[in-house]
């Protein structure tokens, strides 16, 4: 998907903020989604818009997900670590310091040795994502915001 078709992906969804079945701190937020595996990203996508809110994504390569974290204001951002050319450490350190809540979801979850010492205090989801923890985790930096 390129960055034009997630844009247009974007507004196309903002009517799922309307529809949110539980409206609540996260309806009408902004989130990055980047996710290599294209279902497990669609999956991702359909139930955090379920949530209220604005999903674009799923971004599947380094070079696209870089261009989209420095394209937009996020509110938040849920990132695979590994994708094609690449770990997305860097986009998460960037995010950050712009002041965006960031989510590891990875297969490498339980290996802390895997993450920098800078990115330790980053959530970590495994795969398949836990849909409850992600929510919540996101319900408390949308509150703490």
């Amino acid at each position: 998907m390129t960055m034009a078709e997630n844009t247009k992906s974007s507004q196309n969804r903002r009517s799922a903020a309307e529809g949110a079945l539980f409206p609540d701190a996260l309806t009408g937020k902004s989130v990055l989604l980047i996710e290599d595996e294209y279902l497990v990203g669609l999956d991702m996508a359909q139930t955090i818009e379920t949530w209220g809110m604005i999903v674009s994504g799923p971004i599947q390569t380094l070079n696209e997900a870089e261009e989209a974290a420095e394209a937009e204001e996020w509110d938040c951002a849920v990132l695979d670590v590994r994708l094609d050319k690449g770990e997305t450490f860097d986009i998460a350190r960037k995010l950050r310091k712009r002041g965006v809540m960031v989510v590891f979801v990875t297969a490498y979850s339980g290996d802390p040795s895997h993450f920098a010492s800078d990115l330790a205090s980053i959530p970590r989801l495994g795969k398949p994502v836990p849909y409850a923890t992600l929510r919540r985790l996101l319900l408390e930096a949308m509150r703490d915001s």
